[in-house]
């Protein structure tokens, strides 16, 4: 190739505007002219260019591939699917792992699959990452409700302060929602602290005055310290409507003996207690834990057949 025609050719590759479809020409050009620092520069500018376009373009749909992943995931969350919008939200944290919508999506899928501490951890997380505002609801509610089973999980361990402990954090942390006070109050009334589990009953109902769990563990405890009357008081007070909910009055009234017998029971009154079981059975003969009652005493009074025949109207 002339020198004129080598000149020609090196000023159109500086000119050109240059795309990866005209690599061929540069590295012709330069396997030719040689060490062109011109030429090679323009070359080299086209090709961090192309790749600086393609690294954009996989951006851009990864971007793209994640939003719709999310948008997916919270779809299912609106139609109740938490299983499969742990399966979106789990494919974006596979490869960003602190990814918030991802990680507040999991908290929330947690959540209404009632896997508290596990939705805490997520909702914290996301919190941490990102706005916490706009997961705070979501977090407090995991946190309640958190506090609230790990409360009957220790109770059931019989590490009572420690539930208690944990029953007072979840209150604390929401005071609106009563399902803490109330189970703090059966199990405050189950260690026979009736006054105690008075107290947590009376707060439930200040709250939710319909909750027919407080108000038949209210008839309890007020029962359980011999203040039968004002028991049966507050039954016969209630409207219509929350006495239906608590189960009828019948079974309040049987509430209120079934209280009341276990007293005398506790002291060794047998024959006291069970005057009152029989008379709460009239009241609530389909009640398992007064039946159970019932027969105990039987069995400890040595009238087995009774008993017996007790716990077979149970299972009939």
């Amino acid at each position: 190739m002339g020198a004129s025609a080598k000149k020609s050719w090196r000023q159109a590759l500086l000119w050109l505007d240059a795309r990866p479809s005209d690599s061929a020409l540069y590295q012709a050009y330069l396997q030719s002219a040689g060490d062109d620092a011109a030429v090679k520069a323009r070359f080299d500018s086209m090709v961090q260019q192309d790749r600086s376009t393609r690294e954009r373009a996989q951006e851009n749909a990864a971007v793209d591939a994640r939003g719709r992943l999310i948008a997916d995931g919270f779809a299912a969350l609106d139609r109740n699917d938490p299983a499969a919008a742990r399966a979106k939200f789990s494919s974006v944290l596979a490869s960003s792992p602190n990814d918030t919508d991802a990680l507040g999506g999991m908290g929330i899928a947690a959540l209404k699959q009632e896997h508290f501490a596990e939705a805490r951890n997520y909702l914290e997380r996301a919190s941490r990452n990102g706005n916490p505002a706009c997961w705070k609801t979501a977090l407090d509610s995991a946190t309640y409700w958190t506090y609230t089973s790990d409360a009957i999980g220790a109770r059931s361990n019989g590490e009572v302060a420690k539930a208690k402990s944990l029953f007072e954090r979840a209150i604390a942390m929401n005071p609106a929602d009563v399902t803490a006070q109330v189970l703090r109050g059966e199990m405050l009334l189950a260690n026979h602290d009736a006054a105690g589990a008075e107290q947590a009953y009376r707060m439930a109902l200040r709250r939710q005055a319909d909750n027919p769990d407080a108000i038949r563990g209210l008839v309890g405890a007020l029962a359980a310290q011999g203040r039968g009357d004002e028991a049966l008081q507050f039954a016969n007070q209630l409207n219509a409507e929350q006495q239906s909910k608590a189960g009828g009055i019948n079974r309040l009234r049987g509430e209120a003996q079934a209280a009341q017998a276990r007293a005398p029971e506790a002291r060794g009154d047998l024959c006291s207690g069970r005057s009152l079981f029989e008379d709460a059975l009239l009241n609530t003969p389909d009640d398992p834990w007064v039946r159970l009652d019932l027969a105990r005493i039987y069995v400890r009074q040595g009238a087995v057949a009774n008993a017996r025949s007790m716990m077979d109207g149970l299972l009939a």
